[in-house]
């Protein structure tokens, strides 16, 4: 068994994960122990740490269903807070989640995270930018697997026209907002245009208003993603 090194110093959390070791799900026990992931984290450096380690690592693939109960809590806490920076964080845990865990444990928990998204994200009348559009590319991610799962797809489609209205909203009330709304847009257009009701018949206009706000290199990233 190989081991990843944690270790103190001077009171802090030190997660070395420049090593390339193989690591065991039962760090998630120590790592959990010292709350890293919740609201109001002073160590952003630590916190960055601890979330490169769990993607590095993929230790949610080998976590058990109580590990991930438990940090699945921690990323709800930290999208429930009022601090934009939780938010962005907890959008970055999250992202990890869609990323490693098991379609049984996803099929589970995608409702409650495009409600969490929904309502601690994107119907926050003040974010900043970069939660904002890390939400936008999160939800797309959801949204692109959400038809594999038959109760989330039902979710999905009773939300989609609200979801469109509420992105383009937030789109034309942000000036900030990049490649990750027309993403999210994109996705769910595809994948549920008849759900979307009057506003697929509009999808070039709304595309092209999101166009007209994103930078040059977002335009570059769009159309490689669209030409796949």
């Amino acid at each position: 068994m190989h081991f990843l090194f944690v270790y103190l110093l001077d009171n802090n959390l030190i997660i070395d994960s420049r090593l390339t070791f193989e690591m065991d799900s039962s760090i998630m026990e120590l790592l959990d122990a010292y709350d890293i992931i919740r609201p109001g984290s002073t160590n952003e450096h630590n916190l960055k740490e601890y979330l490169n380690t769990i993607k590095n690592f993929q230790v949610l693939a080998k976590c058990s269903n109580k590990q991930l109960q438990s940090f699945s809590s921690c990323v709800n806490r930290c999208l429930n807070s009022n601090s934009s920076k939780d938010k962005y964080y907890g959008l970055c845990a999250l992202d990890l989640i869609l990323q490693q865990c098991t379609s049984d444990y996803l099929g589970q928990s995608l409702g409650s995270y495009i409600n969490s998204i929904v309502n601690q994200v994107f119907k926050v009348s003040q974010i900043e930018p970069l939660t904002l559009n890390h939400g936008f590319c999160v939800m797309g991610k959801i949204l692109d697997v959400a038809t594999t799962f038959p109760d989330v797809s039902r979710q999905v489609s009773s939300l989609s026209s609200t979801l469109v209205n509420c992105i383009v909203d937030l789109s034309n009330r942000n000036k900030a907002v990049d490649f990750g709304a027309f993403y999210c847009l994109s996705i769910l257009m595809t994948n549920y245009p008849g759900a979307c009701g009057g506003n697929s018949s509009n999808l070039k206009l709304i595309e092209e208003s999101l166009v007209n706000k994103m930078s040059t290199k977002d335009i570059k990233v769009a159309s490689q993603v669209f030409e796949r």
